[in-house]
């Protein structure tokens, strides 16, 4: 229960879904599961992690909608939810996670909708935001409609946003 950084990226130690163990873990500030194999829906008690400051789901097969739960998560200050199989419409309520300095929503293509109530509310404070709300065809609308975007990726751009983000949340 004390445990406040977990940090399984670049592992496939334990691949699936996320475990429903992590509920547990209410103390965790980091949870970093980028490409560590996995699989189904981010699950709507990741909110119970409430002094998450950073989530970084990157490069799994994740799959589903994003819950809303995670907008009312407010220590949140980095969403790497990036290279996934994400679906749906973007939650509106992303617009009240005032404290978000890194959302990354890019390469999920299935991944639609309008980031900019969130926009609206943030804009002075971002780091970076990155979706797929760019399109290299003047015929087609882009899947997301971003203001504040700091790179607009397009579908199928395997090059747009090709960093491997790391971040340290670490206050020593």
């Amino acid at each position: 229960r004390k445990l406040g950084y977990l940090f399984l990226a670049d592992t496939t130690f334990n691949p699936g879904p996320i475990p429903e163990d992590y509920q547990r873990l209410v103390n965790l500030v980091d949870l970093s599961l980028k490409d560590s194999g996995r699989t189904g829906e981010i699950p709507s008690w990741i909110e119970d992690l409430d002094k998450l400051i950073l989530l970084d789901l990157d490069s799994n097969d994740l799959t589903g909608t994003i819950p809303t739960e995670i907008a009312g998560m407010a220590s949140l200050v980095g969403l790497l939810l990036n290279r996934n199989s994400l679906t749906g419409n973007i939650p509106e309520e992303l617009g009240f996670a005032t404290d978000l300095r890194m959302l990354l929503l890019d390469h999920n293509a299935n991944l639609t909708g309008s980031l900019e109530p969130f926009c609206a509310e943030v804009q002075a404070t971002l780091f970076k935001v990155i979706a797929d709300c760019g399109t290299d065809n003047a015929d087609v609308i882009a899947p997301v409609t971003c203001s504040c975007c700091t790179s607009c990726c397009s579908p199928g751009d395997s090059e747009c946003n090709s960093l491997d983000w790391f971040a340290d949340v670490d206050p020593e």
